[in-house]
């Protein structure tokens, strides 16, 4: 027992001679060294600094990061990653086993002042990212506009006050592509969504009226660099003549050389005020939604018979638009105000509110086509429609079946 207690003292003995032999072996730290010893920056801005502790079997190989001065507010440091904060110098010292090695940052501002080029060239690219703010004087809502072109998704937040009343209704909607798919989310409240689906002209009509007034507003601006001043880090140009807007005051920031931002203000007199900002924006679509059963979003031009049998004349059509409400045109005339609609599985609602109060008329979903009743009762036989209507702008060969079979042939007689 003595003797094997003997051996174990002995290999405890051994081992530490090992350690201390290793430790012995291992170099002490002779430098530290930075791949940067000076850095110059623009708020806003982040570089990443790579230390080496030289040798490479020194002892003690990690890095500790420092910044003077501590409480200077001019760079945040983590891990060796600067980001610039505000104008000022700084010193980061990255340090190891008693040696250290420094860098010297200096922050300038951004650069908010441009070229004649750079102006020209700011409004000649692709506006892919905007944010449009509309604020008003007799109340504190905000119109807001999110367009996002290349992520496909975009987001708009509006109110409407009512003739003679002083009720407002409010509107929020998102029109993203999901997929293949595009759609549209509605709320009056931003709280209870809906989803429609869409097809792609409606969508793409839909941004392009959206994205209209920014448009306007970059097209104002566009090519009158000469007609602005320079001042307190903007451009301004006062009492501005445009066609569009009118007399305007209107402000203009940039960014390192990029568009940031500018603010139109259509007249002094009223308190409004748009705001166009330049810039990444994040649209995530509701995730908690109902899906509407059917979709009735789109045109539906109105069949007729002809010579030849049925026919579609594009002159007359339904367009429903995702926010419930649809318009009516007939030749070249326009009814679009006070009429909305509801569905219900493949019925539709709709009402008409005229000077003789409000009409109301029905329609049933038959896939593309589009049957119109006076009477609800009427809706549950096809042939008891007064129009119909379609969903292109060619009648495919098995829905003209299908139309036949209710409606007959469509042949016009000399008097039809």
């Amino acid at each position: 027992m003595k003797k094997r207690i003997f051996v174990l003292i002995a290999c405890a003995l051994c081992l530490a001679v090992f350690a201390c032999a290793l430790a012995a072996c291992a170099d002490k730290v002779e430098r530290v060294t930075l791949d940067k010893t000076a850095v110059t920056m623009e708020i806003g801005d982040s570089v990443t600094l790579n230390a080496a502790v030289v040798p490479d079997n020194a002892a003690d190989r990690s890095v500790s990061w420092s910044v003077q001065p501590a409480d200077g507010g001019v760079i945040d440091l983590v891990n060796g990653t600067i980001t610039a904060l505000k104008a000022g110098t700084a010193t980061v010292t990255a340090s190891a086993g008693g040696k250290s090695a420094s860098c010297t940052v200096t922050v300038n501002p951004v650069r908010t002042e441009v070229n004649e080029s750079e102006w020209n060239a700011a409004f000649d690219g692709e506006m892919n990212t905007v944010t449009l703010s509309a604020y008003y004087s007799d109340t504190d809502f905000v119109n807001i506009f999110q367009a996002d072109k290349i992520n496909q998704r975009f987001y708009k937040q509006s109110s409407d006050t009512s003739s003679g009343s002083s009720e407002r209704y409010y509107e929020y909607f998102y029109v993203v592509k999901e997929g293949d798919k595009y759609y549209r989310y509605n709320s009056s409240d931003a709280v209870s969504w809906e989803r429609i689906l869409i097809d792609e002209n409606i969508y793409n009509d839909t941004v392009e009226e959206s994205l209209i007034a920014t448009e306007e507003i970059a097209q104002v601006v566009s090519g009158k660099y000469s007609e602005f001043s320079y001042k307190d880090g903007a451009y301004v140009a006062e009492n501005l003549e445009t066609e569009i807007f009118g007399t305007v005051r209107l402000v203009v920031y940039f960014e390192k050389g990029g568009l940031k931002k500018i603010v139109l203000k259509p007249d002094e007199s009223i308190a409004e005020e748009m705001v166009v900002d330049f810039g990444a924006v994040d649209i995530k679509a509701p995730s908690d939604y109902t899906q509407m059963p059917i979709n009735v979003v789109g045109k539906y031009y109105r069949i007729v018979e002809s010579p030849t049998g049925w026919v579609v004349d594009e002159t007359t059509y339904f367009k429903f638009n995702p926010d419930y409400s649809f318009y009516w045109q007939i030749y070249v005339g326009r009814i679009e105000n006070g009429i909305n609609y509801s569905i219900d599985g493949n019925l539709v609602s709709m009402t008409i509110r005229s000077f003789i109060g409000d009409v109301t008329g029905y329609a049933v979903i038959d896939g593309n086509i589009l049957w119109n009743f006076d009477s609800i009762d009427d809706t549950d036989d096809l042939s008891n429609s007064n129009t119909f209507f379609y969903a292109s702008d060619e009648i495919s060969e098995d829905d003209m079946k299908k139309i036949i079979a209710v409606k007959g042939d469509g042949i016009a007689t000399d008097g039809g």
